[in-house]
């Protein structure tokens, strides 16, 4: 950064409306609670993304995210993991290989719900194979801590209430956009479910604003997704040709000819 001489200023930025005579101004307040203003034609949101948590819920030793249970102590005799997307089944078969009892909780009728079912129904058979314990269509109703760990009661596909307890649960029901207090309500930024709308070349419904990663909507949430949305946003900023990034095709969309 210092290498190409670009400014790095620590604080907490916020857009304050459209641009005046072709220029944005960025509100940042810094830590210790000072207040400044950046001045720009361009203004690029990359403010990424955090997971989601259940209702109710906040990480801490025992509820973990993808985050905390990289940071635990030990591996758990026992854990509980509700979603079984693409963070979910990586967790569950990583800690079944270290010895772990795993139960995974899904909400929807099938693991992996995003892949083709094939893919599904292949991968359940191999989990059950490894001994794991799959619930899909369940739908968690609670999760309470106990003297020695955590109590998470769902209610199955049968509609029976069904009790797991383990040391550990680990939530990873997907990731939601920090775009939440960064000013985009006072200009014309369109958001979808807290994602915004970007065109072809990651430029927001306010002209000169752009947004990258995991805040685009349509988009995975992948670190070489965001890595080349900047590089299309950029180019555009720098009147280069660029190459839009393109969403990956849905299984129903695609025709084999």
């Amino acid at each position: 950064m210092k290498k190409h001489k670009i400014a790095t200023i620590a604080g907490y930025a916020r857009l304050t409306g459209a641009a005046k005579d072709g220029v944005h101004t960025v509100e940042v307040t810094a830590a210790a609670g000072e207040v400044s203003q950046v001045m720009a034609k361009n203004v690029i949101l990359a403010t990424g993304s955090t997971a989601k948590m259940l209702p109710g819920l906040t990480a801490d030793d025992r509820v973990l995210t993808n985050i905390e249970i990289l940071a635990i102590g030990q591996v758990p005799k026992s854990l509980v993991v509700i979603g079984a997307g693409a963070v979910g089944m990586e967790f569950a078969s990583i800690f079944r290989s270290f010895g772990t009892e795993v139960t995974i909780v899904e909400f929807l009728p099938r693991l992996v719900p995003v892949e083709d079912e094939e893919i599904s129904k292949e991968i359940q058979r191999l989990y059950k194979k490894r001994g794991i314990d799959v619930n899909t269509g369940a739908k968690v109703e609670s999760v309470e801590n106990t003297e020695s760990g955590v109590k998470v009661t769902f209610t199955d596909s049968n509609g029976r209430t069904q009790v797991k307890e383990a040391e550990k649960v680990l939530v990873a029901v997907g990731r939601a956009g920090l775009t939440e207090n960064i000013g985009a309500e006072k200009t014309r930024i369109e958001l979808e479910r807290g994602l915004v709308k970007v065109n072809e070349a990651q430029e927001t419904a306010e002209p000169g604003i752009f947004a990258i990663g995991d805040i685009v909507a349509g988009l995975p949430q992948l670190a070489h997704v965001g890595a080349m949305c900047g590089m299309v946003a950029v180019a555009k900023i720098a009147g280069r040709k660029f190459r839009p990034v393109a969403p990956i095709p849905s299984r129903r969309s695609v025709r084999l000819v």
